[in-house]
């Protein structure tokens, strides 16, 4: 195909002449068809069993028993038992508190008697 803007260049345009003008050649190398039916042949041919298969085998079995016996593992040990900890410290430290709410209230006695009598002149 030529292009549409013409540069004036004599040489480009015997280049595309030439291009327009060329054809690729269709024909096949004779034997090129018998070696592709040979290769189809082989490759379609069942493989005989041997020493990798045998292999692959016993590593997809060796790996499907370790899974297996993760598994077991993993589900069978025992569950850890939740206890209120927590809880129980909480509401024990409430009921100290309501026990001793008066004390708590009062606790300027703690306070050297010097502070004791600037906290009563503030009162």
């Amino acid at each position: 195909m030529k292009p549409p803007v013409d540069h004036g260049n004599d040489e480009m345009d015997r280049l595309f002449a030439v291009l327009e003008e060329w054809q690729p050649q269709l024909q096949t190398d004779p034997g090129f068809a018998a070696a592709l039916r040979r290769r189809i042949t082989q490759l379609s041919a069942p493989r005989p069993v041997g020493r990798i298969w045998r292999w692959q085998t016993w590593t997809l079995a060796g790996a499907t028993a370790a899974a297996a016996l993760a598994m077991v593992v993993y589900w069978s040990q025992p569950k850890p038992v939740e206890t209120p900890v927590v809880t129980v410290a909480v509401v024990q430290d409430l009921q100290m508190w309501n026990r001793n709410a008066d004390l708590i209230e009062n606790l300027d006695f703690l306070q050297p008697p010097a502070a004791h009598r600037s906290v009563e002149e503030q009162n």
